[in-house]
């Protein structure tokens, strides 16, 4: 997911930080808007419907999670291959 967002045309930054939940995405708004970060979750099918509008703090808020989420899981899988 993190690798998706920093394809996305004037993302310069992803980073997160899943012991506070938080991600950042620095981008360029000269290059994109927020929306068309989210809209291309949306057709990589990693962002469900309830996330219609970025502007709602629920759809963002169900962005964070997921991209925490998603780096915690990143940082076990590295962890356990780590120990094999």
């Amino acid at each position: 997911m993190i690798t998706l967002i920093q394809q996305c045309d004037g993302v310069t930054s992803v980073q997160a930080n899943p012991l506070t939940g938080s991600v950042l995405i620095l981008f360029s708004v000269d290059e994109t808007r927020a929306e068309a970060i989210l809209e291309t979750l949306r057709e990589a099918g990693q962002l469900g419907s309830s996330a219609a509008s970025p502007t709602t703090s629920k759809g963002i808020g169900l962005v964070l999670n997921w991209l925490a989420k998603s780096a915690v899981e990143t940082m076990l899988e590295r962890a356990i291959l780590a120990l094999l």
